[in-house]
Formats: C-alpha cells, structure tokens, sequence
C-alpha cells in the first residue's frame, strides 16, 4: 500500500491527511496517481453521505434542542455530491498552478507527467502552499 499525506506547514499541527493506497499495477504518472487519489476520494465522500442519511442518530442532547426549537430533525443537511471529473480538473489545476508540491518517496515531482516508480512503501506527500499575508 501507498502511503498519502497532506501537509500544510504554518500551522500548530501541519498534517491536514493520511491515507493508504493500493498500488497502481502498471507504471503511473503523477497525474494518473492524482487522478486516482481523487476518485477514492470522492467515492469514500459519496459513501459517508450515504451512510449519514441511513445511520443517522440523534443525541439526547440534539432531541432536547430540537424540541426547544419546535424540529426535531434527524437530516440536518441535504447529502452533497461531487463532481468526479470536476474534482480531478481542480486537483490537476492546483498543482499547475503551483498550490501544492508533491513528493514521492522524498523527491520532488514537478510534471504531471513524470513516470512515477512506486514501491510497497512509497510514501506520498503533497505539500499545501499558503500565500503570505502582507509581502
């Protein structure tokens, strides 16, 4: 399995996610990887926005609130979706425009297209770049 993390310095706890991956089984691009980063992604977003309108439970504290303010309503948002290939553009368009670095085992991948060689134990770090403030 891969090993994906999100960093964004400048923060008192820099890491914003991690997750595991399985292996592309044939050779893979940055932007193939990102591509399918993403898709799991939304997937596992539409998933917990199905499990939330199924398994949704209200508290005894939320019942209580919701009688005091007349509704006692166990769908407190209408599910989101996402636009797979919407997604994929944005995140691709993120890194040509500059808004993340990523690393692959260390080194920096600069294209989109560079031939990536993964491993059991690659590790995955996309490093969220903030614009200073007042520069």
């Amino acid at each position: 399995m891969l090993t994906i993390e999100a960093k964004q310095f400048g923060r008192s706890n820099p890491n914003l996610y991690r997750s595991t991956l399985p292996i592309p089984t044939k050779q893979t691009t940055l932007r193939d990887l990102l591509t399918e980063i993403v898709s799991a992604e939304v997937a596992a977003f539409h998933d917990r926005q199905r499990d939330r309108a199924l398994f949704r439970v209200l508290t005894e504290q939320q019942i209580n609130d919701g009688a005091t303010s007349g509704k006692i309503d166990p769908a407190d948002h209408a599910a989101q979706t996402v636009n797979l290939a919407t997604a994929i553009d944005t995140a691709i368009k993120a890194f040509e425009d500059g808004l993340f670095f990523t690393f692959v085992d260390q080194a920096q991948i600069e294209s989109l297209d560079t031939r990536l060689s993964l491993h059991e134990d690659s590790h995955i770090t996309f490093l969220r770049l903030v614009a200073l403030v007042g520069g």
